[in-house]
């Protein structure tokens, strides 16, 4: 939302999320989480779904949905903005649907977050998305430049 003379705001659309196919949803999904500015300007966000990177979170779906995704929005200097996909949750130990909260960045480009499940699916915790068969109680990540 960018300020007018006046107090209107002019609303542009800096990323329009594909969706999936008919076999998988490679762009993530459900971007619930906000966004954060790293020190250069770019902004992070994550997808809860999406991303395709496995099928460990597609509970019984018929094509490869994904766990989530960490996305990058690189600011270009005609004011456009680039997608990227840094990181594809691929479930199990290393988590899956991020939750809808902002990740961190830190001034080393370090990205830091949570996630809602997996993680250790063995550690004979019970959790309330076992319950619903999501497995494990979530991890913190980091995830490194």
């Amino acid at each position: 939302m960018t300020p007018q003379a006046g107090g209107q705001l002019t609303e542009s659309l800096l990323h329009e999320f594909a969706g999936c196919t008919a076999t998988e949803c490679p762009d993530g999904l459900a971007p619930f989480g906000g966004l954060v500015f790293d020190a250069v300007g770019n902004l992070y966000g994550t997808t809860t779904l999406g991303g395709a990177a496995s099928t460990v979170c597609d509970q019984g779906s018929t094509f490869k949905v994904g766990c989530g995704v960490v996305f990058k929005l690189t600011p270009d200097p005609n004011g456009a903005w680039e997608y990227s996909i840094v990181y594809r949750f691929p479930g199990d130990a290393n988590g899956g649907y991020p939750t809808d909260d902002h990740v961190a960045v830190d001034l080393s480009g370090n990205i830091f977050g949570t996630t809602f499940v997996e993680g250790d699916v063995n550690n004979n915790s019970i959790c309330p998305q076992e319950v619903f068969g999501l497995g494990g109680c979530g991890v913190v990540f980091e995830l490194t430049p």
